[in-house]
């Protein structure tokens, strides 16, 4: 028994050893490159300002649509992390083998409509005069934003009427542009943007009522790569941070819900 105090004692000092020397070999290996789906980035913003303020390690947003990162991704681009505006297009990579582990949910967001002139009476009717001239959505084919703002227009018989006047972005991030340089009238954009500091103020913003299928919450995927360069104590140091009150009550500040 009093040969066991000693050795408990040297294993203590080990254990801790071995923590430090790997808590300093994390906050010294290269930064966290996340892909981010572009109405993402204005929170995941402020989340990396938080992030590295309260630890050492380094994170590196690099934003676009969601079809568009996930095609850089399948073509070797550098990411650790992938934060999609779906679940489809996480989950496409993981069954092709860029993934690893599962895909999960770690935020919900929305679809939200924004115009230069007042709404003053339910969308669809407001939409169905012809007095707007162009409205801005992003590309179907690579935004999920994009596919549910088309979605609703075709549930409400609205597509064949406005189609002519629709301008599209390359991402969320570009239909954001067009409404802060006001080159548009009118936009489907993500419910971020409605709470972005650059833009709340202007223009008039309605949310678009959970009324159908293309207005339901978008689930937004999280998905680490199989291609991931940053360490994984690094990778799932970020992802409890990610999932902290703190960082769960930053998004919902900017209109995104919380996952149960």
């Amino acid at each position: 028994m009093m040969k066991s105090k000693p050795l408990c004692l040297s294993l203590l000092i080990t254990l801790v050893s071995l923590f430090t020397v790997h808590s300093q070999s994390f906050a010294q290996e290269e930064a966290i490159r996340l892909a981010v789906a572009a109405n993402l980035l204005s929170p995941m913003q402020q989340l990396k300002e938080k992030y590295e303020s309260q630890y050492q390690n380094k994170l590196i947003l690099i934003p676009g649509s969601s079809g568009k990162l996930t095609a850089q991704i399948m073509n070797g681009a550098p990411y650790d992390i992938f934060l999609s505006a779906d679940m489809m297009y996480p989950n496409k990579l993981l069954k092709e083998g860029y993934g690893k582990g599962k895909v999960e949910i770690f935020t919900k967001g929305k679809l939200v409509f924004w115009s230069k002139k007042e709404i003053d009476k339910p969308l669809k009717d407001w939409l169905n005069q012809s007095h707007v001239k162009s409205v801005a959505i992003a590309r179907p084919e690579l935004a999920p934003y994009g596919r549910r703002a088309r979605g609703w227009l075709q549930e409400n018989k609205l597509w064949g009427k406005i189609k002519g006047q629709i301008i599209y972005g390359e991402s969320i991030g570009q239909v954001n542009q067009y409404i802060r340089s006001g080159a548009v009238d009118a936009a489907f954009t993500a419910v971020s943007a409605r709470h972005a500091p650059e833009l709340r103020n202007r223009g008039h913003w309605m949310e678009i009522e959970n009324s159908t299928s293309a207005t339901e919450c978008l689930n937004h995927g999280l998905l680490v790569l199989q291609q991931a360069k940053a360490s994984q104590a690094g990778i799932q140091h970020f992802l409890l941070f990610l999932r902290s009150e703190d960082a769960q009550q930053l998004l919902q500040n900017f209109g995104y819900e919380k996952v149960n």
